[in-house]
């Protein structure tokens, strides 16, 4: 797993994240456009490095705007930041068995 690291452009880093899952990529792209580098605390780009020290990538990213989020993006803002979608993605992992 290639790590993050703050020498890779933002598109570097959306790739690295996405792990070749359009739906990922996607998910990704509207943090970044939601809440842009500069203008609200925490913003996109660091959303993206909580979700890469969390260990959720490419599909999880996916299943976690989906179905823990319902397709709500500042949803999945608000459990990135409280660090809750950790818990919530690990609960549907256990219900899908």
């Amino acid at each position: 797993m290639k790590k993050l690291n703050f020498n890779m452009t933002i598109i570097e880093m959306l790739t690295t994240m996405a792990e070749g899952n359009p739906g990922a990529a996607n998910v990704l792209a509207a943090l970044m456009s939601e809440y842009p580098m500069g203008k609200t605390s925490p913003d996109g780009l660091m959303c993206i490095i909580y979700l890469d020290n969390l260990g959720i990538r490419g599909p999880a990213v996916w299943v976690c705007y989906k179905d823990v989020c319902h397709e709500d993006v500042h949803a999945l803002h608000s459990k990135i930041i409280d660090s809750s979608i950790k818990t919530e993605l690990d609960k549907l992992k256990v219900m899908a068995r």
